[in-house]
């Protein structure tokens, strides 16, 4: 595999080149290939079958190009971060390295953690002040799963450097915030009480509950059905409620509702 000699730029990103031969600008790039310049081509005038290749949008948050810069480094096995640090500042365009300059002045980039710097710059970390408020104030909706409830919570904890108390907020948070007055009360019941011994308990009422809802949904349906059957076999009485009945030459005739009778002579 060749090594990376050479990095540049094309219309639709980032190319890490593994060849000086494309050391031209942008503008002769696009007079060569075209707007539409892929590593197929690449690969077509170099005589090769494939061509291992990084391509970056630009567009990227600074933290997905690293974590997708840090991959193309595995692929083509560059360990130095001599190398690595200089693939990664002749890559990032003029408007990120003047940025960097400027953050780092009066050092030079080379000589600074940049990875750090731009992080910070592009990804600022929000307010731990912020991120508590918004953790401490966060209620399961009522429609919401507990499942899904802490999973927020676990997302809103990221950045409110918590540390080894977390398990402890989110306890707290989980016992305030289920917005379920029989779960709360549970909950508060217990002497002693984890954050993984509160999650069971929470979920194991909320299936119990969605249980009972399911059993009581069967039920009604067929307590529905019975008054339906119910009211068509009153309908088919009522359509019957005077019949006749032949007795020896008479003609008895029943009122069903009124409960009277009368008899008419029947011709044999």
């Amino acid at each position: 595999m060749a090594s990376i000699t050479h990095v540049i730029f094309d219309v639709d990103g980032l190319i890490v080149d593994t060849e000086r031969c494309y050391s031209e600008s942008i503008d002769e790039l696009c007079q060569k290939y075209g707007k539409t310049f892929t590593w197929e081509v690449k690969a077509k005038q170099m005589g090769q079958k494939e061509v291992v290749s990084a391509r970056i949008a630009i567009e990227d948050t600074w933290q997905a190009y690293a974590e997708r810069l840090e991959h193309f480094f595995l692929a083509n096995e560059i360990d130095s971060e001599g190398k690595k640090r200089a693939v990664l500042l002749s890559s990032m365009g003029v408007k990120p390295y003047k940025l960097l300059s400027n953050l780092v002045a009066p050092r030079k980039a080379g000589e600074c953690s940049y990875t750090d710097v731009l992080k910070n710059h592009h990804n600022p970390r929000p307010s731990i002040i912020v991120q508590r408020f918004k953790f401490n104030t966060r209620v399961r909706g009522a429609s919401e799963s507990i499942r899904t409830f802490v999973a927020e919570l676990k997302k809103l904890s990221e950045f409110c450097e918590y540390n080894d108390s977390l398990e402890e907020m989110l306890r707290d948070r989980l016992v305030c915030g289920i917005n379920n007055r029989r779960i709360q009360q549970r909950l508060l019941s217990e002497r002693s009480l984890s954050f993984a011994k509160a999650l069971d308990i929470a979920q194991a009422m909320e299936a119990a509950v969605e249980g009972i809802e399911d059993l009581s949904g069967h039920i009604t349906d067929k307590v529905c059905a019975m008054k339906h059957h119910r009211t068509a076999a009153a309908k088919t009485r009522s359509a019957a409620s005077e019949y006749a009945i032949v007795v020896v030459g008479h003609m008895l005739t029943v009122d069903v509702d009124s409960r009277t009778a009368s008899v008419i002579n029947v011709k044999r």
